[in-house]
């Protein structure tokens, strides 16, 4: 099994959760990678920004 497939799986399965966001400044993505002992819970925190996912073209 690859890496990718590997966080693929952990995310699928809420272990590990990416959160993306963008300085209103400099106008650059960051993102978050946060990894849990328990599967988080399926709402979002007050304030977290929206998962973005960028498509290569």
């Amino acid at each position: 099994m690859s890496v990718v497939a590997s966080l693929r799986e952990l995310e699928e399965r809420r272990y590990l959760r990416r959160v993306v966001s963008r300085d209103p400044v400099t106008r650059q993505y960051s993102t978050v990678c946060e990894v849990f002992d328990r599967p988080y819970e399926s709402t979002s925190p007050t304030g977290e920004m929206q998962k973005v996912r960028l498509v290569a073209a």
